[in-house]
Parts: structure tokens; sequence; C-alpha cells
């Protein structure tokens, strides 16, 4: 019902932009509407039954989603990011310059494994993710990484050729 009472054209008030932005922040529905339309008196159902309304409304569900999207952005390419370079490091020749140890490989073979969803640590057992990997499970992390590393390679000769770097 609230979506039908919605005017698509009119901006949010200060009280709704407030709420979205305390939500953002880590505030649960309730909190941010205590805070941004400081209710008085108000018992706590319906602070609840409010809060949730207001966050089932179309345009605050947007504003709220168009205010996360950088954060998300930002954690997505540090995901990728990492993800490559525990991939370089587990997978590709090492620079002479630098000596990496075997439990250093695999521990980023570890963490690649479980980045990617080949291996789930199972809590009952401490052995190291790598010592019962079957070899179906390697043979399909190593596929994995091949054409992470061949979708780069071209990601590469791509910017090259446009003049990227």
């Amino acid at each position: 019902m609230a979506a039908e009472n919605e005017k698509p054209d009119k901006p949010l008030t200060h009280k709704q932009e407030e709420f979205c932005r305390l939500v953002v922040q880590g505030a649960s529905l309730s909190q941010a509407y205590r805070q941004s339309h400081h209710p008085p008196n108000m018992q706590k159902k319906t602070v609840y039954e409010k809060a949730s309304r207001l966050g089932a409304r179309g345009k605050i569900g947007a504003r709220i989603a168009a205010l996360q999207a950088p954060a998300v952005k930002k954690a997505q390419r540090s995901y990728e990011q990492w993800l490559e370079r525990v991939e370089d490091m587990a997978f590709t020749a090492v620079p002479s310059e630098l000596e990496f140890k075997a439990p250093d490989v695999l521990k980023a073979l570890e963490l690649f494994g479980k980045a990617t969803g080949y291996y789930q640590e199972k809590l009952e057992t401490p052995a190291s993710a790598l010592e019962n990997a079957s070899t179906e499970l390697l043979v399909a992390m190593l596929a994995e990484l091949e054409a992470r590393k061949a979708a780069r390679e071209a990601k590469t000769v791509e910017g090259s050729a446009a003049g990227q770097f």
C-alpha cells in the first residue's frame, strides 16, 4: 500500500534521507527511525512497525541501495585484487628476488580454494586444506586459475591495445 501512495517525482524528506543514511551506517531500522524521526513517547512495537513500513518503501530501499553502492563496489574490487594476488603467489613462477617457501604457497592455495568455493574447512579436522584434497578438486582449481589468468591476460592485451595501462 505504501508504494501506491509514493509520488515518483517527489524527493525524500530530510528525515527520510537521514533514516537511509543511518541504515547504511549500520543502524537497525528501529534505531534509524528513532534517531531520524525523534518519536516522542512511542512504544517499541509502534517504532518497529513504522520503521519496517518506512524501510519497505520503494524509494527508501532504492536510496539505501544507492548509498551502499560505492562501498559494495569498493569491497568487490578489493576482493578481486586480493584474489589476484593470492593466485599470483599460488600459481605463477616466483620472481628470483623473492623467496616463497612451500608453506607460503600452500597457504595461498588454501586461501584461493576458500575464496573460490573449492574448499570448505571442516572444523573438526585441523589438517591443511590441500592435504586431503582430491585430484579432481585440484584439477578443477587449476582449470579455474587458468581461465582467470587467460581472462586477465586478455584484459591486459585489450588495455594495451587501447592505449590504457
